[in-house]
């Protein structure tokens, strides 16, 4: 397997030998039309009308924060903030010449250089599951966001994953579903965030779960890349990971791999 793919790493995506290649994954992803169409199920828990000024946490390539400022437009701005430089590059450069009202930063989402309240609506997508302390980040987003302001949450739960491999022992599968989630800063953080909204004591919390299937050649890259991270981390062998990979061909080739999983939109305003 490619070491470069070990997606599990993306919360340190500068430090890795091939930052492009979480570029293009990210773009790959963004692409698939079931992610599209949970991202656009989310926007209306936002709230957000023209004029207001929106915090885009864990922005990528800024996807996103640009369909945003489109709805915030021309008096409200978006602000993207990412912990890699090389995901910030992109998001500039692809925002040029857009006369959208967007900025993008290099932050740590655990830490943010922002003033208490002053945000409208905050948001972020598939990162939480990235960060060594997703409550910390959660008290940061509601800290910097205006009282009856929104926070909006996008994530994963990894350790729901689902994988038909009919020729696998169904308990080798689940080892490894629970190796690569476990190879995640917090893998089961989606079934955990609708307690932590409520812990971090935001009003009128409201969830709910999608389960996304995933095209064959996607899976066929975030698979293998989070089975890279499960090696690493010592719960599966590079033989068991291969296993797991010839399987998921030999699926597609006996008529579809199906692969799912859980998706989570959480939401809540800030008292």
């Amino acid at each position: 397997m490619d070491e470069r793919s070990d997606v599990t790493g993306f919360g340190r995506i500068d430090e890795q030998s091939d930052p492009d290649y979480f570029v293009a994954f990210v773009d790959e992803a963004n692409a698939i039309p079931a992610v599209v169409e949970l991202e656009e199920a989310a926007i209306p828990e936002l709230r957000l009308a023209s004029g207001m000024r929106v915090l885009d946490l864990g922005c990528g390539t800024g996807e996103d924060s640009r369909r945003l400022a489109a709805l915030v437009a021309p008096d409200g701005e978006v602000v993207g903030i990412d912990a890699s430089e090389a995901m910030v590059a992109a998001a500039r450069q692809r925002a040029e010449g857009t006369g959208l009202p967007v900025t993008f930063h290099v932050g740590d989402a655990m830490r943010l250089d922002l003033p208490t309240e002053s945000f409208d609506a905050v948001r972020c997508e598939r990162m939480l599951v990235h960060v060594p302390d997703p409550v910390v980040v959660l008290g940061e987003m509601v800290r910097v966001a205006r009282r009856g302001g929104r926070i909006v949450v996008i994530d994963i739960d990894f350790d729901g994953v689902l994988l038909d491999l009919a020729d696998l022992d169904r308990d080798f599968v689940r080892r490894a579903v629970h190796g690569m989630s476990d190879a995640l800063a917090a893998g089961r953080i989606g079934r955990s965030l609708p307690r932590l909204f409520r812990e971090a004591k935001l009003d009128d919390v409201r969830y709910r779960t999608s389960l996304l299937d995933f095209p064959y050649d996607f899976a066929r890259n975030v698979i293998p890349g989070m089975l890279v991270g499960a090696v690493a981390a010592g719960s599966l062998t590079a033989a068991e990971a291969d296993t797991v990979v010839e399987a998921l061909d030999r699926a597609e080739q006996d008529g579809g791999l199906h692969c799912a999983m859980p998706f989570y939109i959480v939401s809540g305003t800030r008292p």
